[in-house]
């Protein structure tokens, strides 16, 4: 896909989700349901709720998670909201984003998943790699070998099943047999999906650049700036999942 390709791909998309019952706000709902999640953790390990505070944190929850992973884990309270704020999260963003991937094709489509099966079968997608991609690479020392050695082998992975969830709304296959279907279709369309995968990377590397400055001083937080936040973050995760389902509806044949 060329420059003017591309443009023209993200534009069509950014038309048929801006026409289709807003559904361009879909990635921005599915960061707020992430925020929200994470406010249900933190409320439960501090001792008082100070917004400020939390919109620090909030920038670096992973890190907060890391840290906090052995009281999250004791049996109590903090256990019993992360699994909960889990689950919700994972269910959520199985309702929102089958949706949304069929109203970037243009196809049509209901306003939620088309059945209790699909819905199932992309938050058992979702559960298994969030835990891989998440909270197995965080419950290691954040300065040892291994967590450095597992980072670096995360992004080959998610190369290889990053057609996954697409293949399951599009093909209703199971996540297992999801999965290998990525990686047969990788095969076939590693160039552009490699190509994809560097840009996401690289726009995520400039989001965080852009709100780290900010984020990393002590002062008061003003309150549109977490939602300008999640509004740049919605727009490169809406941006990505274009050229990627573009990608894979060109070579799944």
């Amino acid at each position: 896909m060329g420059g003017d390709g591309i443009g023209e791909i993200l534009a069509n998309a950014w038309r048929r989700l801006w026409r289709k019952q807003f559904l361009a706000l879909y990635p921005f709902a599915l960061g707020l349901f992430n925020t929200l999640a994470f406010l249900a953790v933190y409320s439960s390990l501090e001792p008082s709720l100070g917004l400020n505070a939390f919109f620090h944190t909030n920038f670096t929850r992973w890190t907060y998670i890391q840290e906090h992973l052995a009281r999250i884990l004791t049996p109590g309270v903090p256990l019993a909201v992360a699994v909960a704020a889990a689950v919700a999260v994972c269910v959520l963003a199985a309702a929102v984003r089958a949706p949304f991937f069929r109203a970037v094709t243009g196809t049509h489509y209901p306003l939620a998943p088309r059945s209790a099966g699909e819905i199932l079968r992309l938050t058992l997608f979702y559960m298994a790699t969030y835990a891989v991609f998440t909270l197995l690479p965080y419950s290691l020392a954040p300065d040892g070998i291994a967590f450095a050695i597992l980072s670096w082998l995360l992004i080959p992975l998610s190369a290889l099943i990053m057609f996954g969830d697409y293949v399951l709304v599009f093909e209703g296959l199971t996540p297992w047999r999801a999965i290998a279907r990525s990686m047969a279709l990788l095969r076939k369309a590693w160039r552009p999906g490699l190509a994809v995968l560097l840009l996401a990377l690289l726009l995520w590397y400039l989001v965080s650049l852009l709100f780290d400055r900010y984020y990393a001083g002590s002062g008061p937080i003003f309150l549109l700036f977490p939602l300008s936040q999640l509004l740049v973050e919605a727009l490169v995760t809406m941006v990505i999942d274009v050229l990627l389902i573009s990608t894979y509806d060109q070579y799944r044949g």
